[in-house]
């Protein structure tokens, strides 16, 4: 899924293909990172729903950067 596409579309796009992570891609298809369910479990765990709206390259920053993990590698597919 693209980054700029919500929290919600990969959600969707995930229930769709019934996987339980997605990959998000840049426009050069360079991975980003990915959206799982464990990650979505935090948002309704922690009652953050207006989260669900974000793009997916802001949700991913937002989770790395609340882990201490956030580096600004990528890797191109």
């Amino acid at each position: 899924i693209g980054v700029n596409a919500t929290v919600l579309e990969a959600l969707a796009r995930m229930s769709e293909y019934s996987v339980s992570s997605i990959a998000v891609v840049d426009s050069s298809e360079c991975l980003i990172g990915n959206i799982s369910m464990a990650d979505v479990r935090f948002i309704f765990k922690n009652s953050r729903f207006n989260r669900l709206w974000m793009t997916c390259q802001d949700f991913i920053s937002m989770a790395l950067s609340q882990k201490g993990l956030e580096n600004q590698g990528r890797v191109c597919l």
